[in-house]
């Protein structure tokens, strides 16, 4: 993580802490391990019970595992309970379990996919819905925020030159969907924009905040579906609904392959393509050195701006 991801993160923290606060509930943070704040806050003489959003790479897992242990050994009564999020199609609802079974390919996912619906929302929390419970270990947790420097990070400096400047949280991810889909109806031109690599409105740029979980997949794809019913379906609106199904994909994906998606040759083992590892040449690409100007470019914004272009990628 850098200082500009850093600082994004702890803006999303401030937003949500904020959000919560508002509603009579809130936000408890630490730099300790989950697996050794959370069990200090179980009360010993009631049933416990502790939640969390379900995710599928390996180092989530494991903090997961780590955590119901650490729960197990303090012997109180606690129940353990994981949701699924972060994808459009709930996991519950698919026509295969994806631990077992993927579609091989986009195409046929969307195939295999047809008949299956995207849920509604779920109401947002109102006054009263999420009482804080009076703790004294959450004391100091509920105001205490870290800074850049506590987790040994300067403060960036915005480039005027970045397609937008990134502001962690909810609130900053719903203006920006808003803007682009509702303001500027930037949406209806995504189909012929989108490969564009300049500019601040040729793409959504919603992924920063659907990668911490500050704006929900569902709620976009709900939004993009109001825009239809007053514009007409287009191949803009299909293409965009077309990328959120792949992010689904790609989470499936990784929760079927595990850690195999980072090896160097990948979930099929493809040594043939016999990877060198020259420190110097890696080092000049993460600075945009290599001299292939492109390269150089889009290694550069995102070096400074935190954000690269989907086809940058």
């Amino acid at each position: 993580m850098g200082n500009i991801r850093a600082q994004f993160v702890l803006e999303a923290l401030e937003d949500l802490r904020n959000s919560l606060n508002k509603i009579g509930s809130g936000l408890v943070v630490t730099k300790e391990m989950p697996e050794h704040f959370i069990p200090s806050l179980l009360s010993a003489d009631k049933h416990n019970l502790v939640v969390f959003q379900q995710e599928v790479c390996s180092e989530e897992l494991a903090v997961e595992a780590n955590l119901v242990q650490s729960l197990r050994e303090t012997g109180h009564s606690v129940a353990v309970k994981s949701l699924w999020g972060s994808t459009l199609h709930h996991i519950h609802d698919l026509p295969y379990n994806p631990n077992e079974f993927l579609p091989h390919v986009y195409g046929e996912l969307k195939r295999e996919n047809a008949g299956t619906k995207v849920r509604e929302l779920v109401a947002t929390p109102k006054k009263g819905d999420l009482v804080f419970p009076e703790n004294d270990a959450l004391k100091n947790s509920r105001n205490y925020m870290p800074t850049l420097k506590d987790l040994g990070f300067e403060t960036p400096v915005h480039d005027n030159r970045s397609v937008l400047k990134f502001i962690g949280g909810e609130s900053a991810g719903l203006k920006r969907i808003d803007e682009y889909i509702y303001q500027r109806e930037s949406l209806g031109h995504y189909a012929e924009t989108r490969n564009n690599l300049i500019g601040s409105e040729y793409s959504s740029k919603f992924s920063p905040w659907l990668a911490n979980g500050a704006v929900s997949c569902r709620d976009i794809y709900w939004k993009v579906k109001a825009f239809e019913e007053k514009h007409g379906p287009s191949e803009s609106t299909k293409k965009f609904i077309d990328e959120l199904f792949w992010r689904d994909f790609s989470y499936y994906w990784c929760m079927l392959n595990g850690t195999r998606v980072f090896f160097e040759y990948g979930i099929t083992d493809r040594t043939h393509y016999n990877w060198r590892v020259d420190k110097n040449l890696i080092q000049r690409w993460r600075e945009g050195k290599t001299g292939m100007p492109l390269i150089d470019a889009l290694m550069r914004e995102l070096n400074e701006s935190g954000f690269m272009s989907n086809r940058g990628r």
